[in-house]
């Protein structure tokens, strides 16, 4: 996943955030990131400074795949189609980049 800090600060994002919900001026593909998170060992994070375009990795969310806070996008289960899409649709009302 190509991911484009639009921002005029460094984003630090760690290892178990559900990556969907990160940065607002973080510009990727928030649909196909949905349920998933970084690739990384537990307590790392990935920066991205401004301007940068980076490639990562994502790995999906295990168990029930249950989302609250964070954001407040998902609310729900990320294995819940209607979910995604209310999720998808806050993303773009409160101006997420990618949404």
């Amino acid at each position: 996943l190509t991911v484009l800090n639009t921002g005029d600060r460094p984003v630090h994002v760690s290892s178990h955030y559900h990556f969907f919900e990160a940065n607002r001026k973080l510009e990727f593909d928030r649909a196909g990131a949905f349920g998933f998170r970084l690739d990384l060992p537990a307590g790392a994070t990935a920066r991205f400074n401004p301007g940068e375009s980076k490639e990562i990795t994502l790995t999906q969310i295990a168990g029930t795949g249950e989302i609250t806070g964070l954001n407040r996008l998902t609310e729900g289960s990320v294995h819940d189609p209607a979910v995604k899409a209310a999720a998808l649709e806050r993303a773009h009302t409160r101006g997420f980049k990618g949404a």
